[in-house]
């Protein structure tokens, strides 16, 4: 979740983005950037097909073509634009979530550039934080099939997302906005049906182990500013273990052992 991009340390990349993840993308927009943005940056529909009266497919010339013509924007299904809508509603009937993410005062896509000193190498750092109020925190966005405790906190793990829950704090401190105890939280969507939303704080273990993960992504940087080689060498076998919530419990350990004996 830490990395390099474009010379910087940092939280966000692009790349070739799934459909879920274009997905949060637009509901990313209609939530914090607005209507206006939204209808600028996507749009839906397509050329018809005079002959057949339904849209051209999306690897025709035709549609290449019409999509060429609209001015940058993203395309999305009628279908990807149903869920889209069901998301949005979703946060603007929850009487809490809406007032947050339309509270006036706030910052969405606030951007913040700062500089770590790891290994005697300047690291130039960046973070993108969704939505920030001076008085309430950092609130971030995500998109995800599965809303519940162990369902996001697998997503947490896998995506790499806990580690923002430091780099962001981080950012805010070294730029001299907020203080090192700013709240904190991750409003989730649900990208399937029933739409659910869940929001979340992260515990103190999970920001102490983003910043451990952060740490080991700058070293790894810095190695690589330095000429060398990015990645330690393997020096044997290192014990590892399931998260807890994968793990039987003792009663189900004890019956397992009496029955095989």
């Amino acid at each position: 979740s830490v990395g390099v991009e474009d010379g910087l340390a940092g939280s966000d990349f692009d790349g070739a983005k799934s459909t879920a993840a274009m997905m949060g993308s637009a509901v990313h927009c209609r939530l914090l950037d607005g209507e206006a943005d939204f209808k600028a940056r996507y749009v839906t529909g397509g050329p018809i097909n005079e002959r057949t009266g339904k849209i051209y497919g999306r690897d025709s010339k035709a549609f290449e073509t019409w999509l060429d013509r609209q001015d940058g924007a993203n395309f999305v299904t009628d279908f990807e634009m149903f869920a889209i809508n069901k998301m949005c509603e979703s946060v603007r009937r929850d009487e809490f979530a809406n007032d947050l993410v339309s509270m006036p005062g706030s910052e969405t896509e606030l951007t913040l550039f700062w500089f770590e000193t790891i290994d005697g190498q300047t690291i130039p750092c960046k973070a993108r934080i969704d939505w920030f109020n001076p008085t309430i925190g950092v609130v971030d966005l995500k998109t995800t099939n599965d809303v519940s405790y162990d369902g996001f906190a697998r997503s947490l793990v896998k995506y790499g997302w806990y580690t923002q829950a430091w780099w962001y704090q981080r950012g805010l401190t070294k730029a001299g906005i907020a203080p090192d105890d700013m709240s904190w939280g991750w409003l989730i969507v649900q990208n399937v049906k029933p739409y659910k939303i869940k929001m979340y704080h992260p515990s103190d273990d999970i920001v102490a182990s983003g910043m451990v993960t952060a740490l080991d992504g700058m070293r790894n940087y810095a190695k690589v500013l330095a000429g060398c080689e990015p990645f330690e060498q393997v020096a044997g076998f290192a014990a590892i273990d399931i998260p807890k919530w994968n793990k039987a419990n003792e009663f189900e350990i004890s019956q397992a052992m009496e029955e095989l004996k």
